[in-house]
């Protein structure tokens, strides 16, 4: 290009704390949330880990080292995967970072998916140490929203906000 200089590669993890710092700088004390799917929710859980968010919204989370390994690793008898898992950084390990998170999470899991496989979801889910919701629904790795899913998701995005001292959606002045 026409960058004068060196480059510098930064990796997912430093790259989401720029991302969120930035973000920070622009929204002052108002609460910062992530929504993330696929491979986002991997870098969603090393900012929470890592800096203040209110609350999260994560689709079909992947512990990437033992996704790698377990699920992708048959198909090339280990070969691959072995050293692909390893190489894995340590920041984008969700199940590590997930035991040091505090926000409280939404976590949506598609009970079909065959990228990232439900039970691999479970790992990541069953880590996260903050308080947590749980949307399970049928469909693949990109289904959209369940009817049922979405008025789930409609709750629980107000349990985050309600939690973050937000106004929830909808209610009433007069109990």
């Amino acid at each position: 290009g026409l960058a004068r200089g060196r480059s510098a590669s930064v990796g997912p993890g430093p790259a989401a704390l720029a991302v969120y710092d930035e973000t920070k700088e622009v929204a002052g004390s108002k609460p910062i949330f992530i929504h993330a799917g696929s491979f986002g929710p991997t870098a969603g859980i090393y900012v929470a880990a890592n800096r203040p968010v209110a609350g999260l919204v994560l689709q079909n989370p992947a512990p990437l080292r033992r996704l790698i390994h377990g699920y992708y690793g048959w198909w090339n008898l280990w070969i691959l995967a072995g050293p692909v898992a390893s190489r894995v950084p340590d920041e984008l390990d969700s199940i590590a970072n997930g035991a040091h998170c505090t926000a409280p999470a939404v976590f949506i899991s598609a009970n079909d998916d065959s990228i990232i496989p439900a039970n691999y979801h479970k790992l990541v889910i069953n880590a996260y140490a903050g308080p947590k919701r749980v949307i399970n629904m049928p469909g693949g790795h990109d289904s959209p929203l369940t009817h049922e899913a979405a008025v789930k998701l409609a709750e629980d995005m107000d349990w985050l906000w309600q939690g973050a001292g937000g106004k929830v959606r909808g209610a009433s002045k007069n109990p």
